[in-house]
């Protein structure tokens, strides 16, 4: 039988006897404690809520003496016994197999004894884009050659994440795990994060599997809470994304510290979920801290800063060292690359400001014996947002970057807005993007509205429109 069954039938018998009650006197009342004996033993997650209700009967039976289960107080008792009944379905304890259900920032499954849970968590973001691209080169003339007659206006409708999510904890709460995966824009499903979390105590914690490289606050930010629609361009680029290796993690009160070894995450590698023998780097190291200067931990798991939030002020700086495999004709030329971040941000209780500042060096060693050609790369952005009420926020963003090339600089501003309906689990963003120079194809992204402009090309615009559901 069904838990809500086996809830309801509970509910009939309690609630049967009661108006049986209502024209009974005090004779019958030993009848009404049986009754809510035998719905305590059922669902011994709801004994609290059956304590009040025997103290709120007590109190009623003294109240009134003798005649004290009158039809008024019938009333009343089977309103208490109903909103007991509500507690009990929301969390449908299944005392059967020794289980509780129900929903804490999120539906779970979890053991009486709190040694094993299971959390489930979804996504979905429903999104417009419109691009316009003066002189688009997606155009071929007669010769096969690009000759920038191409469609400049692009527009159209994307469910750009569809994402589920599964975690919790087994045999103990020191031993936890997280498992994300995306459908992607093509109805794919492919595994973005998987790894297990073992609590070493005193702030310690060692992870395993597939994750986030620890390296700038953007990308470590949940996808389901960014200030704009997406993130920016430049931290697409600069950092390192997932990868699969080992991190440790250290977490204080004002400070944080994370450190992985991993097969490394720029470029093609990044998000792979590739074989331990795959030729991809000859080693990866990642590393992060962070600096709590106000405020709580908490309050920096988004970029906003709701209206009555407490000031908090948070500062941050990342490393990222890799190699490329070498020593084998098929990897082409040694690519060694080293980069790093800083960043703060600052919450105002209705008001948030944060910037970062990116930097890589990457040398190319051609003939195996030095550095033949090498890159230096600069880049930052600066964003801010103030809440016009409880429910409307104003927002705007600007970021730079300078790729070692012959090709302008990228300079892209955004402007935008978003309404909230239920935190970020129910929130609308709108936005809009224009680039002062052209957008090269290191920076392009066409997955988040950007297009490659021809050479010397300005005047990008871009507008995403966006409805997003998180649980």
């Amino acid at each position: 039988m069904k838990v809500k069954n086996r809830v309801g039938l509970v509910a009939g018998t309690v609630v049967v006897t009661l108006t049986g009650s209502a024209v009974a006197n005090d004779a019958n009342s030993p009848e009404v404690m049986k009754r809510l004996a035998e719905l305590e033993a059922r669902d011994a997650a709801n004994t609290a809520m059956i304590s009040s209700l025997r103290s709120e009967i007590a109190a009623m039976k003294t109240q009134t003496g003798e005649d004290w289960l009158n039809e008024q107080r019938s009333e009343e008792v089977r309103a208490l016994v109903a909103d007991v009944l509500a507690d009990a379905d929301t969390r449908a304890g299944l005392l059967q197999n020794g289980m509780n259900a129900g929903w804490d920032n999120g539906f779970f499954i979890a053991s009486t004894d709190g040694n094993f849970r299971l959390q489930l968590g979804a996504t979905v973001k429903v999104r417009f884009v419109y691009n316009n691209q003066d002189g688009s080169p997606d155009g071929l003339n007669d010769e096969g050659e690009p000759d920038g007659t191409g469609d400049d206006d692009r527009w159209g409708f994307e469910s750009r994440r569809t994402r589920l999510r599964f975690k919790g904890h087994i045999v103990d709460p020191s031993w936890m795990y997280f498992i994300q995966g995306d459908f992607g824009l093509s109805g794919t499903f492919s595994l973005l994060d998987a790894w297990i979390d073992k609590d070493l105590g005193n702030g310690w914690t060692f992870r395993a599997g597939k994750f986030m490289l620890p390296f700038s606050r953007e990308p470590l930010v949940s996808h389901a809470k960014p200030l704009a629609v997406e993130r920016t361009l430049i931290t697409n680029y600069f950092s390192p994304g997932r990868s699969q290796g080992i991190e440790l993690l250290y977490s204080a009160e004002q400070w944080q510290f994370m450190a992985a070894c991993s097969d490394g995450g720029l470029g093609s590698l990044g998000g792979a979920t590739a074989s331990a023998l795959t030729y991809d780097t000859e080693y990866a190291f990642t590393a992060r801290v962070e600096w709590l200067a106000a405020g709580t931990w908490k309050q920096f798991g988004d970029w906003t800063s709701f209206k009555g939030d407490e000031f908090g002020f948070l500062l941050g700086a990342g490393i990222h060292w890799q190699s490329d495999e070498y020593g084998e004709t098929a990897m082409g030329p040694e690519t060694e690359t080293f980069r790093w971040t800083v960043d703060a941000s600052a919450e105002f209780g209705g008001a948030n400001l944060a910037a970062s500042l990116y930097g890589n060096h990457t040398d190319i060693n051609q003939d195996g014996e030095g550095a033949a050609d090498g890159v230096d790369q600069y880049g930052f952005m600066i964003q801010g947002g103030f809440f016009l009420n409880d429910d409307w926020e104003l927002f705007g963003r600007y970021e730079w970057a300078d790729e070692d090339s012959t090709a302008d600089d990228l300079s892209l501003a955004t402007v935008g807005v978003n309404r909230y309906f239920s935190g970020h689990n129910i929130k609308w963003t709108t936005d809009l993007s224009y680039g002062f120079n052209e957008i090269t194809s290191t920076f392009a992204n066409s997955g988040v509205g950007f297009r490659t402009d021809g050479t010397h090309e300005d005047g990008q615009t871009v507008l995403r429109s966006q409805l997003q559901l998180v649980f």
